[in-house]
């Protein structure tokens, strides 16, 4: 199974998932999809040096092909992933 999944993120000021909603994706991929990005944490400092919340569609590529991969295609906001090692998915 592979596709295309897209979520809204929403996130709180230290970048934890505040809110997270599927817009759209094969069910399959979308649950874990879902709770994949949920654990994950993003950068919120932009060029004010503030953490403030943010919001943004996440467009990602899910495949179970020799397991699973996600890789992250774009999004409508600059969300970034954070580089803790502690906070990437597992």
């Amino acid at each position: 199974v592979k596709g295309f999944v897209r979520v809204l993120v929403v996130t709180g000021p230290t970048g934890s998932i505040g809110c997270l909603s599927l817009i759209s994706g094969h069910p399959i991929l979308a649950a874990t999809i879902v709770d994949s990005v949920q654990r994950w944490k993003f950068d919120t400092t932009f060029a004010n040096e503030r953490n403030q919340s943010i919001q943004g569609i996440l467009i990602l590529y899910a495949h179970t092909d020799n397991g699973w991969g996600v890789e992250v295609l774009g999004s409508t906001r600059p969300l970034i992933k954070s580089s803790n090692p502690r906070a990437a998915a597992r």
